[in-house]
């Protein structure tokens, strides 16, 4: 089942993952992560562009069946705040909070440094299809590697960047898309380990910059992600996207566990 299918038939109460989206053991966090938000973003009193969206991701979630249960926790002048819980057989299984600001004027503006240049993505490496060790999620998307080693090469360095998309059509990436793709590339510890061994996010952040694009979830975005500290089985990494154009789109930060 394509994204833009799984999302228009769920209500802000209830849902179904498919089949198709495994991501080892549980649902593809970007997913888990799309179908929160849209539940939250349905029941907005006054809809305000968002500004930031924090993930926890609970316990693995199966094909099936979620229940989901989104509340808004202030409406301010500004700013509604907002959550959303999902459930599975009764267990939690994932929770967001998020941010919705009205825009204001300013005269505080600081202008995000250029995108890195990178190969044409025709001219970058893909990730290989390797049965038991790459996703099921990633049949649905294209991403095509610039800088940084492939998972367990034993790379040097714990970082990737180069282009994703989506491979099914999708309209121009709102949040809830850019939620779902943004989840692709690999933990950026991957590279430097040797041997498949799990990996798992606890937390996710994403902030959106005012910034609005009308280039669409299936054209190609850039992508920058590093590592910026791991010890003791966690691993802090920050991402970066922007559309063709050059423009900062979103910022990244996961925390995930490490068991290898």
């Amino acid at each position: 089942m394509q994204f833009a299918q799984i999302l228009a038939e769920h209500s802000p109460e209830s849902g179904r993952i498919p089949e198709g989206w495994k991501q080892g053991r549980a649902t593809y966090g970007g997913l888990t992560a799309a179908m929160l938000y849209n539940s939250l973003e349905q029941i907005l009193p006054d809809p305000r562009p968002v500004v930031w969206v924090s993930i926890s991701l609970i316990g693995p979630s199966d094909p099936g069946e979620v229940t989901l249960v989104p509340h808004i926790l202030r409406q301010g002048k500004n700013v509604i705040q907002g959550e959303c819980h999902m459930y599975q057989q009764g267990e939690a299984v994932a929770a967001l909070q998020a941010s919705f600001g009205a825009r204001r004027a300013s005269e505080v503006r600081v202008t995000p440094a250029p995108a890195p240049q990178f190969p044409e993505p025709e001219q970058c490496r893909t990730f290989p299809d390797i049965e038991g060790v790459t996703p099921e999620f990633l049949q649905h998307f294209d991403v095509a590697l610039a800088r940084g080693g492939l998972p367990y090469s034993g790379a040097e360095r714990a970082e990737l960047a180069g282009w994703m998309r989506f491979r099914d059509p999708v309209g121009p990436l709102d949040p809830t898309a850019m939620l779902g793709m943004l989840d692709c590339w690999p933990p950026t510890v991957l590279p430097m380990m040797r041997t498949p061994a799990p990996v798992s996010t606890l937390t996710w952040t994403v902030q959106f910059l005012e910034g609005r694009s009308e280039q669409r979830g299936d054209d190609w975005w850039q992508y920058q992600a590093d590592t910026e500290a791991s010890d003791h089985g966690y691993a802090q990494t920050g991402a970066r996207v922007w559309d063709r154009a050059g423009q900062l789109m979103a910022l990244s930060q996961q925390t995930i566990a490490v068991f290898g």
